[in-house]
């Protein structure tokens, strides 16, 4: 279990990737890489088969439903999106884990590391935006 529970100051950079396939792709794109990328942790990992596309699908749709309210394309609106969408991921996850009979630790040292893990992606997407805007124009102009 030790590779499912989140670490202190987790940042999942997965979850701004999801935000910056909708912003550039679309929501289609972005559910399917997802989904994609639950299943590619799904197969290198040793948790529930299963788990990892719903949490990453339920982290997609709470930004598909968030850009209804906030804006994606600015800066404010990718940390507030990302942000609640690895709150929600990490509440799901340690929701199933105690529905599952998994150990998990205390309630009060789980929601720190949770809030440091969200601040921390949220705070952090802008700047995964910008070097993923940077790559996709080097990658663009090479090919």
């Amino acid at each position: 279990m030790n590779r499912v529970m989140p670490k202190p100051f987790d940042v999942d950079v997965g979850i701004a990737m999801i935000a910056y396939v909708m912003i550039s792709f679309g929501s289609t794109w972005a559910g399917v890489f997802a989904v994609g990328q639950g299943i590619m942790m799904d197969l290198f990992s040793a948790g529930p088969l299963g788990l990892f596309p719903l949490l990453y699908l339920a982290a997609f749709l709470a930004i598909e439903w968030g850009c209804r309210f906030f804006d994606l394309h600015s800066s404010r609106g990718q940390v507030l999106l990302v942000c609640i969408a690895v709150c929600l991921k990490s509440s799901i996850l340690l929701l199933l884990l105690s529905v599952f009979s998994y150990s998990v630790p205390g309630p009060s040292s789980v929601m720190v590391r949770l809030g440091a893990s969200a601040a921390a992606t949220g705070l952090l997407s802008p700047l995964c935006f910008y070097v993923f805007n940077r790559l996709r124009r080097v990658l663009v102009i090479r090919a």
